[in-house]
């Protein structure tokens, strides 16, 4: 699904923990929604935790609408983090208005932030950036765990085997892991008809 500025959803859709206000609540949102999503996992990569927590959607949906809104201080910074920016971003990610969030006028808005004063986004968009992070497959891959024969697959390692017996259950009647699996099967049903 796919939310074009100025359209909006009422879809229930996602995980509670990072879903906006106005997305819990099942009213009509937008992309803001997932401006707060990202808050909430800019929050929880900062904290080891999520603003809202609880067992299931309505303990949540509680604890965000009776817990004060977030509003961190750089003092609420850990010891080695050292960009001030990031509470200014999350806490504007996290407002409980989508009205009032960052981004809730365009995606410039976010992009412009302080926090992203060094992002080359134009490169980015472009494709031209090189990641400042190059993975050396010699060093970072470890061949041996793909080559190894799966011993302790109770289908020993037939792919065919497991997808006939998922197939064949109740549950995931009719489902397919690709399109071939798809086109073998209706191929097999017209040749039986």
């Amino acid at each position: 699904m796919e939310c074009k500025k100025g359209e909006t959803i009422t879809s229930l859709t996602g995980t509670p923990g990072y879903m906006a206000p106005e997305t819990i609540i099942n009213r009509p949102h937008d992309f803001c929604a997932d401006y707060f999503a990202l808050g909430v996992i800019l929050y929880e990569l900062t904290f080891n935790e999520r603003p809202y927590n609880g067992n299931n959607r309505k303990e949540i949906k509680d604890q965000m609408f009776t817990k004060e809104e977030i509003n961190l201080n750089n003092d609420d910074l850990p010891e080695d983090f050292e960009d001030n920016n990031l509470i200014d971003l999350i806490n504007g990610l996290l407002k409980r208005k989508k009205g009032k969030r960052l981004g809730s006028k365009g995606i410039s808005e976010i992009k412009n932030h302080p926090y992203f004063k060094n992002i080359p986004w134009e490169e980015i968009e472009n494709m031209k950036f090189k990641s400042p992070f190059i993975i050396n497959n010699e060093d970072n891959f470890d061949k041996s765990y793909v080559e190894e024969e799966d011993s302790d697959s109770i289908y020993e390692g037939k792919k065919e085997n497991y997808i006939n017996e998922i197939n064949e259950s109740l549950v995931f009647n009719n489902f397919y892991f690709n399109i071939e699996d798809k086109l073998i099967k209706e191929k097999e049903k017209q040749k039986n008809d």
